[in-house]
């Protein structure tokens, strides 16, 4: 397994019709590979989701995203008990935004987290790479593919970093054409979507 393949690990709802058959495996890119382990993150955005559950300041360790959704609904639906035990506990770097002093908030303990916005400069090489398509299940949950910089459709959608944007009401993201924005949106912002990461075991 290297950086750059894409390789398929648990299974979560894909479709927009609510069927059995719409519970797909979950597809992944590798984005390092080191110590018996593997960075993944989804390849599509898999779902849409408040960074935070209201609009007061926030952190990545205090987000109800992280809390409640990855290391809580996500986790348990997504993959079998023998799955989640290949998925390594992995210290969360609370990396700050290189363009404001917002504060980062501390380091975290999480088995599935997402990127920072350092993170998505270092794995991805280019706009293109970091442009994310959301599943239909994601698009029937809202996806948003107009965002506040564009004033047309796309196919595409804004996904979550982890790291906070102008203040900590915000979060930062990437946009429709795979800009990282610092700045970001409301952590109650609507239609961002979701691509998780974690550290997987190789066998």
């Amino acid at each position: 397994m290297n950086a750059g393949a894409s390789i398929y690990f648990g299974r979560f709802q894909q479709g927009d019709r609510g069927r059995d058959r719409d519970v797909k495996a979950i597809e992944w890119l590798v984005l390092d590979v080191r110590d018996g382990q593997a960075l993944i993150i989804s390849k599509q955005g898999l779902d849409v989701k408040w960074f935070h559950q209201s609009s007061r300041s926030v952190t990545w360790e205090t987000c109800t995203l992280r809390t409640r959704f990855l290391n809580g609904y996500f986790l348990e639906m997504a993959f079998r008990p023998a799955e989640r035990k290949r998925i390594a506990m992995t210290t969360v770097t609370a990396d700050p935004n290189p363009e404001t002093d917002t504060d980062p908030g501390r380091d975290t303990q999480d088995k599935v987290f997402l990127l920072s916005a350092r993170e998505a400069e270092q794995y991805f090489s280019s706009r293109r790479t970091r442009l994310c398509y959301p599943t239909d299940y994601a698009w029937s949950r809202g996806a948003n593919s107009w965002g506040p910089y564009h004033e047309t459709f796309s196919d595409r959608c804004w996904w979550w970093l982890r790291t906070p944007g102008w203040s900590n009401k915000y979060a930062a993201g990437v946009d429709l054409d795979g800009n990282i924005r610092y700045g970001g949106d409301s952590v109650r912002g609507n239609g961002n979507c979701v691509r998780p990461a974690l550290w997987l075991r190789l066998e």
